[in-house]
């Protein structure tokens, strides 16, 4: 099995819980004193306009007045079908004689610049680019990951190096410290073992001192 189809394996498989609809606080919803100004307002705002009629005869005089030589307009609205097809024949036989009178002019085949492209609502390929675009969602934030990880990992690995370094710096103040301890222990049992021999012949001088005295103080041995 694919990564890709490992990834929509758990998509169909992790798929959220459907839930229920909101409720909506009515009293917190924004409203207008009058919906009509409001729509109107907001139209003439967009560049739209606002025409007042009384009957669908008057809507399908303006439309037709407004309806020019190299115009084509298709009305949407829910008219009779007699009327609505009146106004499209109106409209094709214009379209068709601007299209005959440039033919005329240039004697060429007349083509009719391209309509309004028909959008077809394809479910299947819908949800197929959804799946897709996830499918890429997910596979950028798996490289992210993998790159956050390879600089997590970079990042321990100094950590790891700065730790070692300390470590061995410490190691050698410590041996250092040791070696100076040993020295000054060193010298300190130099000094006692030299101040024990001054002692020493202090004594042994003082001692020779005192024999010399001792003798000289004995009186001789003369006969008497």
């Amino acid at each position: 099995m694919s990564s890709r189809e490992k990834i929509l394996s758990a998509i169909a498989s992790n798929k959220p819980d459907l839930v229920d609809m909101p409720l909506i606080d009515v009293d917190k919803v924004i409203s207008y004193t009058s919906l009509k100004n409001q729509f109107k307002e907001t139209l003439e705002k967009i560049g739209g306009r606002v025409v007042y009629l009384e009957n669908e005869d008057q809507l399908n005089d303006l439309i037709k007045s407004q309806i020019k030589e190299e115009d084509f307009v298709i009305n949407a609205l829910e008219l009779a079908e007699e009327k609505k097809t009146e106004i499209r024949a109106e409209g094709f036989s214009s379209k068709r004689a601007m299209f005959e009178k440039k033919a005329e002019q240039k004697q060429e085949v007349p083509k009719p610049k391209p309509g309004v492209k028909k959008v077809v609502w394809n479910p299947k390929k819908a949800e197929e680019k959804q799946e897709e675009q996830t499918v890429q969602q997910q596979e950028q934030q798996q490289e992210e990951q993998q790159q956050q990880e390879v600089q997590e990992e970079q990042q321990q690995q100094e950590e790891q190096q700065y730790e070692q370094q300390q470590e061995e710096q410490q190691y050698e103040q410590q041996q250092e410290e040791q070696q100076y301890e040993e020295q000054q222990e060193e010298q300190y049992e130099q000094q006692q073992y030299e101040q024990q021999e001054e002692q020493y012949e202090q004594q042994q001088y003082e001692q020779q001192e005192e024999q010399q005295y001792e003798q000289q103080d004995e009186p001789e041995n003369d006969d008497w």
